[in-house]
């Protein structure tokens, strides 16, 4: 979970490729093997919000140049890993789950918009061109795209949030779904509101953060409140 610092032990997960390979043999694919007929499996998030963890570095690759990122509020766990250990994980992680079931959905939970599109200026970090770049498998690569929403500007979202734009506007070939978002850190917008606009403007799914309430959540809006949202589609 890129949100939550990662402890110096768990690291190796990302950086070290014989421990990822472990993990990847040992643990992935039993698990993917074992639940892959399960109907009420959606997808498969190789993680939460690792822009939460990446360090900011120039390049004049644009797949690693992390540097226009600083004071965007990545990194905020300061765990600073360099973007390329992630990409190359998840493609590693992707293709052994793509091998294993042929039909799996695989996604990553990105923590805003910025990260996953090369619309605005910004630089989608998990295309197939970054990732297959950094690990070398062809079929390591998402099947949707899934980005986060809140209005943390000031308590408003940002200019190129979901709320502000249409499916089209972010230009990705691959299904959009938005992962997260909730009406405590929703801009004024009710969860019935959220789920009407995102619907309205193309998206390709969304879900609403999150069903129990948890202290210290970043404001989960509970079963009542979504089921609000959902239920007004």
């Amino acid at each position: 979970n890129g949100a939550m610092p990662i402890k110096t032990d768990l690291k190796g997960l990302i950086t070290d490729t014989s421990k990822l390979q472990t993990f990847i043999d040992n643990a992935l694919v039993p698990m993917v093997r074992g639940l892959k007929n399960q109907t009420a499996l959606a997808a498969w998030e190789l993680m939460n919000e690792p822009e939460g963890a990446i360090s900011f570095a120039d390049s004049s690759d644009k797949c690693t140049n992390t540097s226009w990122l600083q004071n965007s509020g990545a990194d905020w766990t300061k765990s600073s890993i360099d973007i390329r250990y992630f990409q190359r994980a998840f493609n590693l992680m992707a293709s052994a789950i793509h091998n294993e079931d042929n039909k799996a959905l695989v996604t990553i939970g990105s923590w805003c918009e910025k990260s996953s599109t090369d619309s605005f200026g910004y630089t989608n970090y998990w295309s197939d061109e970054c990732m297959i770049k950094a690990g070398n498998k062809t079929n390591g690569i998402i099947d949707f795209a899934q980005f986060h929403s809140y209005a943390q500007d000031n308590g408003h979202y940002n200019e190129h949030a979901p709320f502000h734009q249409k499916k089209e506007d972010y230009n990705l070939s691959v299904p959009i779904v938005i992962g997260e978002f909730d009406e405590e850190m929703g801009d004024g917008m009710t969860s019935v509101q959220q789920f009407t606009y995102l619907y309205g403007n193309g998206f390709d799914g969304s879900w609403e953060w999150g069903l129990e309430p948890v202290a210290n959540c970043g404001g989960c809006d509970g079963t009542e409140t979504c089921m609000k949202g959902m239920n007004s589609l």
